[in-house]
């Protein structure tokens, strides 16, 4: 508290660091006690948990791989390659993929308007947003919307 109440060179970097430390401690604790993370967990590397961590906290950013990498302490090759095998995909890809689970959840539970939706998940316009989530679930989102279909693809795209 005392950090972020101060306005000193470094305290960003400090507040950001502490907050690094407070999710890897929260993910141990979510762990079984006394089990070891198993390579196929995205908290068995924490450089991943790291890059997952940052876009779900920000998922409206324009991440690029430059970005994850810096952030989790590794190069973008070393990020790609790690986080492709944590998490079964590259890390874009996984970020992607979020932001439309993310999009099509709000889009079935809410009102907003496709265009705050889109801003939401990190489109600047409702255009890209809308061939986007075409080319994901196979339908516009404003039609996902008003559809009761239930074989229109859930928040994980499964028909």
């Amino acid at each position: 508290m005392t950090e972020t109440a101060q306005d000193l060179p470094g305290s960003r970097t400090i507040v950001d660091r502490l907050a690094d430390i407070l999710w890897v401690q929260a993910v141990r604790l979510w762990l079984p006690s006394g089990s070891a993370a198993s390579s196929d967990k995205p908290w068995s590397d924490l450089a991943v948990t790291a890059a997952v961590h940052a876009m779900h906290e920000d998922l409206a950013r324009s991440w690029t791989l430059e970005d994850l990498a810096r952030l989790s302490g590794l190069s973008r090759a070393s990020l790609m390659r790690r986080f492709a095998r944590v998490m079964g995909e590259p890390p874009l890809g996984y970020l992607r993929r979020r932001r439309m689970e993310l999009a099509a959840r709000w889009l079935r539970e809410g009102g907003e308007p496709l265009a705050a939706i889109a801003r939401q998940v990190g489109y600047t316009s409702e255009f890209a947003f809308s061939r986007a989530f075409s080319r994901t679930f196979g339908v516009a989102p404003g039609r996902y919307r008003t559809s009761a279909s239930p074989d229109l693809p859930d928040r994980e795209g499964a028909r």
